[in-house]
């Protein structure tokens, strides 16, 4: 995380404004004190800490209608 806040990766452009110098200083030192997480945020395994909803999920892509020749020919058929 750290390495991409400082090459510029995160966050993604126009997602939020580029943190400062300053705050990624406290993220790197937060991380090498232990990256300890305040006693009062105790989150269970299920709790969710970003919404979820259809525009956050991924969209999945369909499958191609032929399937590949060497898929083909996997299962003892000669492509077409």
């Amino acid at each position: 995380m750290l390495d991409r806040l400082i090459d510029g990766s995160m966050p993604p452009k126009g997602k939020s404004p580029r943190p400062t110098a300053v705050q990624i200083e406290r993220v790197r030192r937060w991380i090498q004190q232990g990256a300890a997480w305040p006693p009062r945020l105790k989150l269970s395994r299920y709790d969710m800490t970003t919404p979820l909803g259809w525009p956050g999920l991924v969209v999945v892509q369909p499958i191609p209608a032929r399937p590949h020749p060497l898929a083909q020919r996997a299962n003892g058929r000669q492509p077409d």
